[in-house]
């Protein structure tokens, strides 16, 4: 099971996490595919839109 799987649609905290290690390892690729996935959840949040926008722009 994911561990995305159980959350509430709209709650971001497992994509957070692992925004997170993807972040700290190099891991860009992934990075974006959750980045997406958090803006999806929370489109209203500006905080949660900074952060993925500044995710999807990674390199």
């Amino acid at each position: 099971m994911s561990p995305c799987a159980a959350a509430a649609p709209s709650d971001v905290t497992p994509e957070l996490f692992l925004y997170s290690v993807f972040q700290e390892h190099g891991m860009v690729d992934d990075l974006k595919i959750v980045a997406r996935e958090m803006m999806l959840r929370q489109p209203d949040n500006a905080e949660i839109q900074q952060l993925a926008k500044a995710a999807l722009a990674a390199r």
